[in-house]
């Protein structure tokens, strides 16, 4: 069994690519921006997201203003007692997803019985999405609506104190700029993203598989009521090994501010295990 070519979509500035992979080893060469960097950040992101978990500048960013509006239209909904209809619908063109395209020969359908996208499937191609999405809309509504009122709450006070100050006073003040958290949804989910979603996976199905047209992928979309698997689907079938190999071959650590620098311990470094094993 061979994982055949793989698809990312939504994350960083890959908005929709494919990748074939051979059979014995890939190699990622490509100019400075290309998007080298964020494809194996994407596979580190969704294969091991404990140690690497995801951060809210994974999701492209051209899809922030889309996020925010949506978090705009939850507090005007609040704010005229309108109900919101909860529904992953809109989110769906939005999360970041990896498909994973296995070839499998028939001999092999024991280990994927759990991913058998139809009864007439008989081996070759199958598909498994991860999404990242959030774990549950009605939670999300109300922790972030919760967070906006404790906001408002705070510039409200802040305000009253500020109008005392200078009735007291008798003399003109500038009324002082307050930043408060959150602004916005997308500011929200950049100190909650961890809380609030999380990565489930699905089967896909071959038959609607369609070739990239024009170098983009164009990954088969999914009705949002599809229903995730249960589990860890992929255990026993894709196998990890994380070495930090472009930012740790030198001596020196990754900073704080690279990103894309993979967690994990120093003695995870390429340049570790190499002089381990020439001293053996």
């Amino acid at each position: 069994m061979l994982i055949k070519f793989i698809e990312i979509a939504n994350f960083r500035k890959l908005l929709s690519v494919r990748i074939d992979l051979a059979e014995k080893q890939t190699l990622f060469v490509g100019a400075n921006n290309s998007g080298k960097s964020s494809a194996m950040l994407a596979l580190r992101r969704f294969l091991v997201p404990r140690r690497c978990p995801f951060e809210i500048y994974d999701v492209t960013l051209c899809h922030w203003p889309a996020i925010d509006r949506i978090g705009r239209s939850w507090i005007d909904a609040k704010r005229t007692d309108e109900v919101v209809e909860l529904t992953l619908e809109t989110w769906l063109p939005l999360l970041p997803t990896l498909d994973l395209w296995f070839d499998v020969d028939p001999g092999e359908m024991h280990h994927v019985r759990d991913l058998i996208p139809t009864l007439d499937w008989e081996g070759g191609l199958l598909g498994v999405r991860l999404r990242y999405e959030p774990s549950n809309l009605g939670d999300l509504y109300k922790d972030f609506l919760a967070a906006v009122a404790d906001a408002e709450a705070l510039r409200a006070a802040a305000t009253q104190a500020h109008a005392e100050k200078i009735a007291a006073e008798d003399q003109e003040r500038p009324e002082p700029k307050l930043t408060l958290w959150p602004s916005t949804l997308v500011d929200y989910l950049s100190r909650r993203l961890a809380k609030s979603f999380t990565i489930r996976a699905f089967t896909l199905d071959p038959a609607q598989l369609q070739a990239p047209l024009n170098g983009q992928a164009r990954p088969q979309s999914m009705p949002a009521a599809s229903l995730s698997l249960d589990g860890e689907p992929l255990k026993g079938l894709v196998r990890i090994h994380d070495i930090p190999a472009q930012r740790g071959f030198g001596e020196e650590a990754p900073s704080d501010e690279d990103e894309d620098a993979p967690a994990g311990s120093a003695g995870s470094r390429l340049s570790d295990q190499l002089r381990s094993y020439y001293s053996k």
